[in-house]
């Protein structure tokens, strides 16, 4: 029982962490035009681009 959950939050983290990864690798990739689409400037984008994935 303790292993089962023990593996679940383990795979729930380690899937956060992807996804913070790749989210911040696409948006140190998009144009300013489509930065400004969803409110950011590129400052700000390379500034959360720069974060490691375990931080939120």
């Amino acid at each position: 029982m303790f292993a089962t959950r023990l593996a679940d939050t383990v795979a729930a983290r380690l899937a956060l962490w992807h996804e913070r990864s790749v989210g911040r690798h696409v948006l140190s990739l998009l144009e300013p035009r489509l930065l400004r689409d969803i409110g950011l400037d590129r400052a700000s984008a390379a500034q959360e681009a720069a974060k490691p994935f375990w931080r939120p």
